[in-house]
């Protein structure tokens, strides 16, 4: 994942960071870090497919891990 990418909302960049966050995934709680990227200029938040798939992959290995499935 890129440190930096253009922003969607201003001709400036935009910066990722992370969080940690609790997700519910079959009525189970996992916690995750969570990757965003914050426009430079205008300070939105917002997330990219890249991201969202890093979160997602978490959550269900944490589940697999959990349950034994693997």
């Amino acid at each position: 994942m890129k440190k930096i990418i253009e922003s969607p909302f201003a001709d400036c960049g935009a910066t990722v960071h992370k969080k940690q966050s609790k997700m519910t995934f079959r009525n189970k709680e996992f916690e995750v870090t969570d990757y965003y990227y914050v426009c430079d200029e205008t300070k939105r938040e917002f997330s990219t497919e890249e991201a969202g798939d890093i979160t997602l992959k978490q959550l269900y290995n944490q589940f697999v891990d959990r349950c034994n499935l693997n």
